[in-house]
């Protein structure tokens, strides 16, 4: 059975918001049971999460860990709680460095299969790719 995660820590490990996860889940005919919903299924409707077990697993374990820590006080934390946090934020760091390189490339092939299809025969097709590139230029400049 495929490890169980809440529809609001997937929508976090995925950087969505629970409606659109849920929208997202309805359109794929996925169940949810008791508010969670397997890694499996998630991997069916978020074909860009190309992390690997161990990396989901830990950032799952590292959601847990968030939800379930009391709010910190102002006490001085000892060497060994700094060191499970530096831990913690190394592993969110590389998880989210490889997300981000990832979004990368995919924009990288987008841009470049844009520009084959600016040469296409069809005249629809290289107008669609045109306001395309439009569209995506004006994304990757915006400051929002």
């Amino acid at each position: 059975m495929s490890e169980q995660i809440t529809v609001s820590k997937a929508a976090k490990l995925l950087n969505i918001n629970r409606s659109e996860l849920r929208a997202r889940l309805r359109a794929a005919s996925i169940e949810t049971f008791e508010g969670e919903v397997g890694l499996e299924q998630l991997r069916c409707i978020a074909p860009d999460l190309r992390l690997s077990d161990q990396e989901i697993l830990e950032r799952v374990r590292i959601l847990r860990n968030d939800a379930s820590k009391p709010p910190r006080d102002n006490r001085i934390a000892s060497a060994q709680d700094l060191a499970a946090e530096v831990h913690r934020l190394k592993t969110a760091l590389t998880i989210e460095t490889e997300m981000a390189a990832h979004y990368r490339d995919i924009v990288e092939e987008l841009g470049k299969k844009l520009g084959t299809m600016q040469t296409a025969d069809d005249e629809g097709e290289r107008r669609a790719a045109l306001q395309l590139c439009k569209w995506l230029r004006e994304k990757a400049t915006s400051s929002e």
